[in-house]
């Protein structure tokens, strides 16, 4: 498998120990302290709720195709490029090591 293949089939999960609220139609991440981490557009937030550890990165692209009405290829290269920003910023649960 590439390494596009296999970044499709992550399955990008939000920390548990965060804490997050949506506003409107963005969210704003907390950490446990109760300081703010980030506030995400509606886009981010879409990509962010979707974030549980169950859907794959193609399937999260997927359903924001659908909802935004935009292009599955735009959609899944927004969802693996905002993926790997939430991971930079340490938002996400790291990614399962291939030992």
């Amino acid at each position: 498998m590439d390494r596009r293949e296999d970044v499709k089939e992550r399955k990008p999960r939000r920390r548990d120990d965060l804490v997050w609220r949506e506003v409107d139609r963005e969210v704003v991440v907390l950490d446990e302290t109760g300081t703010l981490l980030t506030r995400l557009n509606p886009t981010g937030a879409f990509i962010w709720r979707c974030a549980d550890g169950n859907r794959t990165v193609e399937q999260i692209a997927r359903l924001l195709a659908d909802h935004f009405d935009v292009s599955p290829v735009r959609a899944l290269e927004d969802v693996e490029s905002f993926c790997r920003q939430l991971e930079e910023a340490g938002l996400l649960e790291p990614p399962p090591r291939d030992d």
